[in-house]
């Protein structure tokens, strides 16, 4: 039983965690550590750094925009968001019903 829900908590985490996810998290320490370590001197340094760190926040954008969206989890409790999703799908069947009953009137 212990295994079955390891199981399905590292499914769980494969499902939500993506590359992208990585990538960001090492972006954010790495200059973080690297900006301690090395505090720019120069304002070319600091302009420097600051180009670095927007082309890797723009590499991981595109590495986001490429991966699949991730999976929702099971028995997960409906947000106002998932209530608005289903509210608007149900919309159109309720507009072509008064369409109808106005025809055929």
């Amino acid at each position: 039983q212990r295994s079955k829900a390891a199981q399905d908590a590292r499914q769980e985490f494969y499902d939500m965690v993506h590359f992208s996810d990585v990538f960001l998290l090492s972006i954010m320490f790495g200059f973080s550590v690297i900006g301690n370590m090395y505090p720019p001197q120069t304002r070319s340094q600091l302009l420097m750094g600051l180009a670095l760190y927007l082309g890797a926040f723009f590499i991981y954008l595109y590495i986001k925009a490429g991966e699949p969206p991730k999976k929702k989890r099971k028995g997960k409790q409906s947000t106002k968001e998932d209530e608005a999703e289903k509210n608007d799908e149900k919309k159109p069947k309720e507009e072509k019903e008064l369409k109808e009953a106005k025809e055929e009137k």
